[in-house]
């Protein structure tokens, strides 16, 4: 095994210094590429949300006009039972 050298010079410090550089330069460059994916994708994924959500309002329209229904159909509901309970008192007291 090679005996370690215990000083540096400038010119391994300078060598050194530019392999850090050039490293930093590599992860930078592969960073903004990375970059670039990512933000296609949140474009993706922003116009799915979007599409979404016009569905979800056209679905709450939907839900709405429903409502509306069930808020008919219990009030004929009522008018029913409360016409038949009607009768059925008339009949018992008028019955015999």
């Amino acid at each position: 095994m090679e005996a370690m050298r215990k000083s540096w010079t400038d010119e391994r410090l300078d060598d050194l210094s530019l392999r850090v550089d050039t490293g930093f330069d590599q992860v930078d460059a592969r960073f903004d590429k990375l970059k670039d994916k990512i933000d296609f994708r949140f474009e993706v994924v922003d116009e799915r949300l979007k599409q979404s959500a016009t569905h979800f309002e056209m679905l709450e329209g939907r839900f709405d006009k429903l409502e509306g229904r069930f808020d008919r159909l219990q009030h004929t509901l009522v008018q029913v039972s409360l016409t038949m309970l009607g009768s059925v008192l008339i009949a018992l007291f008028f019955g015999h």
